[in-house]
């Protein structure tokens, strides 16, 4: 399990996050999402332990993040940022390896290498400097980095991807293909925890969703309960109505002409 207990952000008498209680299993997919701003990535900074928290705890296993060793750590989540600046001349290949510095079995590492390139729709762009690949391309190899990053870690122990909005760049058919890996990776028994903006996606994809506005945690739940009209009215501004298809999945229809201001 990776849960908060009463954790918070604050910098430079800013609070980022409100304390909040949170819990993450293995096994799902859980959505992160809310306006710009709102306090997602820090919650994922929170998560991975790449910030401290200004109070409370992150505890992984039971164990508080901050008692990890960071190899250890690095063998049971992996993180997908935001931002994939990388200017160094490394191969596609080469990007994908630096998710193996702390893997447990190296000898493994090629085939896990050819394994993370080949369901990540890469493998072609290998041998391709990473600084010439597309903004999407290069999103894709990341990701490719992440799982080999827990690829062939202990499957007795919890394991996480922490993706923070790793849709952000691609096209509509690899967002889909992205997501679909998420469900395959969370029927492995790896906790997913990923950062969206879009509601559709979320309703599609996940089987937790947690809402945030301002630093604060709105709701937290069971998608289509976390997603409501009243909701993104209330967060976002927008006029909105839940349909159903004739599959039974549900959808969000967003009326096009803003109802109110952004809320800021």
């Amino acid at each position: 399990m990776l849960s908060t207990r009463q954790a918070a952000c604050r910098q430079q008498g800013r609070e980022l996050l409100a304390p909040c209680d949170l819990q993450f299993t293995p096994g799902k997919v859980h959505a992160i999402l809310g306006p710009n701003g709102a306090g997602k990535s820090t919650l994922l900074r929170l998560l991975s332990g790449e910030w401290p928290c200004s109070s409370g705890s992150v505890s992984l296993s039971g164990r508080e993040l901050r008692d990890w060793p960071l190899p250890a750590l690095a063998r049971q989540r992996a993180v997908l940022p935001q931002m994939h600046a990388l200017s160094f001349p490394f191969t596609a290949r080469e990007v994908v390896r630096l998710g193996r510095l702390h893997a447990a079995r190296r000898s493994q590492d090629e085939a896990v290498l050819d394994a993370a390139l080949a369901v990540c729709g890469v493998s072609p762009l290998q041998q391709r400097l990473y600084t010439q690949l597309s903004g999407g391309e290069r999103a894709r190899v990341q990701l490719a980095r992440t799982l080999a990053q827990i690829w062939d870690a202990d499957p007795a122990t919890d394991r996480y991807l922490l993706l923070d909005e790793p849709t952000a760049h691609l096209d509509l058919a690899y967002q889909h293909a992205c997501l679909r890996l998420a469900r395959d990776w969370a029927a492995r028994g790896v906790g997913v925890i990923v950062v969206l903006h879009d509601p559709n996606l979320v309703l599609s994809y996940a089987d937790c969703a947690c809402l945030l506005h301002q630093g604060r945690v709105q709701a937290c739940g069971q998608p289509r309960e976390v997603i409501t009209p009243a909701r993104m009215r209330q967060v976002f501004g927008l006029d909105t109505e839940l349909q159903q298809g004739a599959d039974g999945r549900i959808w969000l229809a967003v009326n096009p002409q803003p109802l109110v201001p952004a809320p800021r």
